[in-house]
């Protein structure tokens, strides 16, 4: 059956018969979700609250198959009640969402950006790549302490908006730290709190962990700049790596021989190949742990603080070596008394 079909078949009412009686007493409708199609059970009594949205799209893949109408409406509701018993408890507020989803100025207090795997693709989602990781622009539908519900912003609704891309990519990374909070931790103050079994003594204590409050897609608040400013303030104003530790997270390590406490700790990181390589090796390991889904990418990233720029860690290095040249060059100039320390050479008078 086609997709039409079965939203057909869905609208009718004939789902409902398949439907166990606790769900069969519900109202089920079609709604867009975003960037897919939804279904929703509605509380006859509470109008303004469904169940978690099941994904019609993704049951299509195996439905688009079968012509029996009574076997697809006997299949659907068997996949929706799985999907019922095993979502999160609790209630989306479908009135709140389509009330959101009624206007561009609706819906950004509520957009964010969160971070999806370096596979991640979907033609009818804005994605935002940036240093081999991906990030798509969402909306939050409700955001608990335990569980959150999110909907991708689909191009499509972005352009009956008259929004570009682009000014959607940078309202959602401006706005994620209001809509998800922020979580700066040390790595060893986690796994203390946890009271974990394990040796951390090795661990450096100046390793961070950067997410938000739902320890969910939080790696993409390393994209706001204010953010990545709070991290390079703990590090005494000075530049960090940053480690795509997974869609969750971002692990931060200071960069270079910078003082970074009263008693003089300096940072063994230095920005160079050599160090890259042995972080890069690590990330590739910590990757090998994880679900595809959740591996955020495999490139190291460096912030420079002064430029308030997120760089590759190859091209910070580079051009922190070509700066390392040219400065060593102006020295050798000044002591060789062709060029005056304080005055800047001016192309219109060479002699200067």
């Amino acid at each position: 059956m086609t997709k039409n079909e079965v939203i057909e078949l869905v609208k009718s009412g004939r789902l409902r018969g398949f439907l166990p009686p606790e769900m069969a007493q519900y109202e089920v409708n079609v709604e867009q979700m975003g960037s897919y199609t939804g279904i929703v059970l509605v509380n006859p009594e509470q109008k303004s609250a469904a169940y978690p949205v099941f994904n019609l799209d993704r049951a299509m893949e195996r439905l688009q198959f079968i012509n029996s109408e009574e076997e697809v409406a006997e299949l659907l509701a068997g996949s929706m009640n799985r999907f019922i018993q095993a979502a999160p408890q609790g209630n989306i507020d479908i009135e709140g969402l389509r009330e959101k989803l009624s206007s561009y100025e609706a819906a950004k207090p509520y957009i964010f950006m969160d971070a999806v795997s370096h596979n991640y693709s979907n033609d009818r989602a804005v994605v935002y790549e940036k240093n081999g990781m991906k990030f798509v622009p969402k909306l939050m539908v409700s955001n608990g302490t335990q569980e959150r519900s999110v909907s991708a912003i689909p191009k499509e609704w972005l352009l009956r908006q008259g929004i570009s891309e682009e000014r959607l990519i940078q309202d959602a990374i401006s706005n994620t730290a209001n809509v998800t909070s922020v979580s700066i931790n040390s790595m060893s103050d986690i796994f203390s709190n946890m009271n974990a079994d394990f040796e951390i003594s090795a661990m450096p204590e100046t390793m961070l962990v950067v997410t938000n409050a739902n320890k969910t897609g939080g790696a993409s608040l390393i994209l706001d700049d204010n953010v990545r400013q709070r991290v390079s303030e703990l590090y005494g104003g000075n530049d960090f790596f940053v480690i795509p530790s997974s869609i969750h997270e971002v692990i931060t390590l200071p960069v270079g021989n910078t003082i970074l406490s009263p008693a003089s700790t300096f940072s063994p990181f230095q920005p160079d190949s050599e160090t890259l390589q042995s972080i890069m090796e690590m990330v590739s390991e910590v990757n090998e742990t994880l679900e595809d889904e959740e591996i955020l990418g495999y490139s190291v990233s460096i912030y420079d603080a002064d430029k308030h720029e997120l760089e590759k860690g190859t091209e910070y290095c580079i051009n922190k070596q070509i700066d390392k040249v040219r400065n060593l060059r102006i020295n050798e100039l000044k002591e060789m008394g062709e060029i005056q320390p304080d005055i800047k050479p001016d192309n219109d008078n060479p002699k200067l």
